[in-house]
């Protein structure tokens, strides 16, 4: 009996855990980046509204100079934010899937908003942690719906426009 409990007792011990730690900054490894057709403050709503519609809460809105520096003088003075989103936890039978996106948004010229979105997905198992960086198909489903909401504005404005004439 003492023998059993031994040896339970030691792969308690030896079993140990995997705490992920999930970073509120995404580095940008393996991001997704797309131009919209839209001005910049357009383009914001329909982020935050794509990331509504997707499941994704804003934790918060930062500029991207708190983080990292942009040697790019294609956006130079132009307006710039990094929302980071909160972390999402699935637990599993033996460990915990936590995932978080950030969207790094950059107002273009001449109309144009280039949305870059990074993603994260920590698989945590009791002896490791798996990281992965990019969702291609979760990127194609967020950058649709950004694109569709810009598409109803467009709509709605020439719709307005043809009443005042």
């Amino acid at each position: 009996m003492l023998k059993k409990l031994l040896t339970i007792g030691c792969a308690i011990l030896l079993t140990g855990c995997s705490t992920a730690s999930v970073p509120k900054y995404l580095q940008s490894k393996n991001p997704y980046v797309k131009r919209f057709y839209g001005n910049y403050d357009q383009t914001l709503d329909a982020v935050r509204s794509a990331m509504k519609e997707t499941g994704w809460a804003i934790e918060k809105e930062v500029p991207p100079t708190i983080y990292e520096y942009s040697t790019s003088s294609e956006f130079g003075d132009k307006r710039q934010l990094l929302i980071l989103s909160n972390v999402r936890a699935t637990p599993y039978f033996v460990g915990t899937r936590y995932s978080r996106i950030n969207v790094y948004i950059r107002e273009g010229s001449a109309d144009q908003t280039e949305v870059e979105l990074r993603y994260l997905k920590v698989n945590s198992f009791p002896f490791k942690g798996f990281y992965r960086y990019g969702r291609k198909e979760f990127s194609q489903t967020f950058f649709d719906s950004i694109e569709k909401t810009l598409a109803g504005r467009r709509i709605n404005n020439l719709d307005i426009n043809q009443t005042l004439k």
